[in-house]
């Protein structure tokens, strides 16, 4: 009896989950969403004398998922994905970009953002030109995960230098909140495609991090600067 006694409660349990579960996948496709696509430069900064690449340039593809909610501000989560070589300094203690030729690793990030996205239609824009044109300011913390692989071409000890120097690289990345930092950019929707818009976009990572550790570390390192191109859909 008691078996039977639980096994109804076990499928009433089920029932009311399914029944909130149906009710939310509902909500959620009843949110309007709109999908930006990115393809950018990223520009890493650093200034470390001689010790790395000064200034390492990837290529930056990202995905933007926003709704609307006000009719000037939007909610944003975005993601960009980089990749570049890197070396761990004995001298600075700390990864550092490197020259394709001085690699041990190739880091992997993807910057992860979520935040407000204040828009600005601009239903006349200057000089006559073919509007509307649409301009967007967004801020928001950014989680920034990194994954370090070893360097292709690599063997024997040079591998096994490369290994332990990968090592070191995960453990400071993902140590002291080195993951988080702070995103401020900007974007201008301006030129239609058919049924899409092309745009101009500018953003800055800060790292946060840099509050509370790394007090010695110069200035800019840490931050990175993206400018590029964005595609999305007419609302």
């Amino acid at each position: 009896m008691m078996r039977r006694k639980n096994d109804k409660e076990k499928t009433l349990l089920f029932l009311i989950l399914g029944f909130f579960v149906m009710k939310g996948q509902g909500f959620l496709w009843s949110i309007p969403l709109e999908w930006t696509v990115s393809g950018a430069l990223l520009a890493i900064l650093e200034d470390n004398g001689l010790a790395s690449d000064p200034m390492p340039l990837c290529p930056m593809p990202g995905v933007r998922i926003s709704t609307p909610l006000t009719p000037w501000v939007e909610g944003v989560v975005s993601c960009d994905i980089y990749g570049t070589y890197y070396g761990y300094s004995d001298s600075l203690q700390r990864p550092i970009p490197v020259a394709i030729e001085n690699r041990s690793a190739l880091v992997v990030g993807a910057l992860v953002g979520i935040g407000p996205q204040f828009r600005i239609p601009i239903a006349s824009p200057p000089f006559a030109l073919p509007g509307p044109w649409t301009l967007s300011f967004f801020v928001g913390p950014v989680v920034e995960v990194r994954a370090s692989f070893l360097a292709s071409g690599l063997e024997g000890a040079d591998a096994a230098d490369a290994q332990e120097e990968i090592n070191r690289m995960s453990s400071y990345f993902w140590s002291s909140g080195r993951w988080l930092s702070f995103s401020l950019g900007g974007s201008l929707f301006f030129l239609p495609l058919g049924s899409y818009q092309l745009g101009l976009s500018l953003t800055s990572w800060l790292p946060l991090y840099r509050i509370w550790t790394d007090y010695n570390q110069p200035f800019v390192e840490g931050w990175k600067v993206a400018f590029g191109f964005l595609i999305r859909k007419n609302p």
